[in-house]
């Protein structure tokens, strides 16, 4: 069985980013990402996402990004929440 990872402290964001952009550093000076990917213990689909992070936005790029949805299609409007909120206070049971 793997080991149970340590838990992430503020210092761990800086050894991250330093180790995606050793990763990134070597594919952009001609090493096949395959090598690179194994080397780093990662997939090339990350390999190849971190190379367009880097490009898109410099070393800031490789930061962890929250997972979190930009929306909430299914979410119900607000006047409709209001509505069901004041009937439940009404109407109990």
């Amino acid at each position: 069985m793997g080991e149970i990872p340590e838990p992430v402290e503020a210092g761990d964001e800086d050894w991250t980013v330093e180790h995606r952009f050793r990763a990134v550093a070597e594919v952009l000076d001609g090493a096949p990402v395959v090598e690179v990917a194994r080397r780093y213990g990662t997939s090339r689909q990350s390999l190849h996402t971190w190379l367009r992070r880097f490009r898109e936005g410099g070393r800031g790029g490789l930061r962890d990004r929250s997972r979190r949805p930009h929306n909430s299609p299914s979410r119900v409007p607000v006047d409709v929440e209001v509505v069901v909120c004041q009937l439940r206070q009404s109407h109990p049971r």
